[in-house]
């Protein structure tokens, strides 16, 4: 667009992991690895592929706590 092409970047951040989503401390043990199960069936249904397309992302990725370091130093909190 017209609008677009008259915008520069002036600083580049660096990368971080977009849309985390963790599970609870307090949750037992056998609901988180239900829910990695149902994530990981998710990833393959064909309706929920249509849907990360529409969200421009690939799907979900199963992670351990060290992997979401970028998202903790944002200093986000609840």
């Amino acid at each position: 667009s017209e609008t677009k092409e008259q915008l520069s970047v002036i600083y580049t951040t660096a990368g971080y992991t977009p849309h985390a989503i963790a599970v609870s401390n307090e949750v037992d043990e056998e609901m988180a690895l239900a829910l990695r199960a149902a994530i990981s069936q998710l990833n393959e249904d064909p309706k929920a592929q249509e849907s990360f397309a529409l969200l421009n992302i690939d799907g979900l990725q199963l992670a351990q706590d060290q992997d979401w370091q970028d998202v903790v130093q944002l200093g986000i909190s609840r």
